[in-house]
C-alpha cells in the first residue's frame, strides 16, 4: 500500500507540475492527500473531455443530477470537474502524454 500511495503521489506531482500555468482549476490541499483521483475544473469540461477521448485517453466525468433549485454551485462545480487517470498502472510516459495534449488543447 505505502508503493501504491507513493506511485500516485508521483503522478499528481507530476501533473500539477505540468498543467500548473494553464486556464484550468488544479486541486488545492494536497498536502498528506491520498489521490483516488487527479480531478480538475475546467468550463470547458466537455469539449476536453471529448478531445482526449478522441486522442485515446480515457477520462472521467461526473454526472450526479443535483437539484439545481436547491443546489446551483453544486450542480456549476459538477458539470466542471473531470478525472485525469491517476493510479498506480499509468506510466510516467503515459502522464507526460496526457499533460501534453491537456496543453495542446488549450493552445
Amino acid at each position: 500500500l505505502p508503493e501504491i500511495l507513493k506511485r500516485r503521489q508521483d503522478i499528481a506531482e507530476k501533473y500539477l507540475e505540468g498543467l500548473k500555468n494553464l486556464s484550468l482549476k488544479l486541486p488545492e490541499n494536497t498536502l498528506g492527500r491520498v489521490w483516488q483521483d487527479f480531478i480538475i475544473r475546467t468550463p470547458r469540461r466537455d469539449e476536453l473531455f471529448n478531445y482526449l477521448k478522441e486522442n485515446g485517453i480515457e477520462t472521467m466525468k461526473n454526472n450526479y443530477p443535483f437539484p439545481v433549485s436547491k443546489l446551483p454551485q453544486a450542480q456549476k462545480y459538477e458539470d466542471e470537474t473531470l478525472r485525469l487517470p491517476c493510479n498506480e498502472n499509468v506510466t510516467d510516459e503515459e502522464v507526460i502524454e496526457i499533460i501534453n495534449y491537456v496543453k495542446k488543447f488549450y493552445e
